[in-house]
């Protein structure tokens, strides 16, 4: 893996964080509604799948000494820095809001984030 597909690799990951779908491998199915041109012209279904799988951040050593209870704890490395560089790189303007799926709720997640 290269870097410049690493990072279509997350970029892809983000915006189907964004996309309400209900399986991820629509995206590549011709047929369906949520076909998407772009990604399938970027990666192939099976190779981001395989991108999908084999992606760790920590080590198995690692793993063990963060403990049990984080069930993100494979990539938390990598969410803690895109958190880190977001929250240093945004600059907010004056108009903001606050919707209200961004107060805090403990909703059907097996895990916590507070915004």
């Amino acid at each position: 893996m290269v870097p410049d597909d690493f990072y279509a690799f997350i970029g892809i990951f983000i915006y189907l964080g964004y996309r309400k779908i209900p399986r991820y491998r629509l995206m590549w199915k011709l047929t369906s509604l949520c076909y998407d041109l772009v990604i399938s012209e970027v990666f192939s279904r099976n190779r981001f799948e395989s991108f999908l799988a084999f992606l760790h951040v920590v080590e198995d050593t690692e793993k063990k000494l963060i403990g049990f209870g984080d069930k993100l704890c494979k990539v938390r490395p990598l969410n803690d820095h895109i958190m880190e560089k977001c929250q240093e790189l945004y600059q907010p303007h004056c108009e903001l809001s606050i919707d209200e799926r961004m107060v805090r709720s403990n909703d059907r997640f097996y895990f916590r984030q507070y915004i």
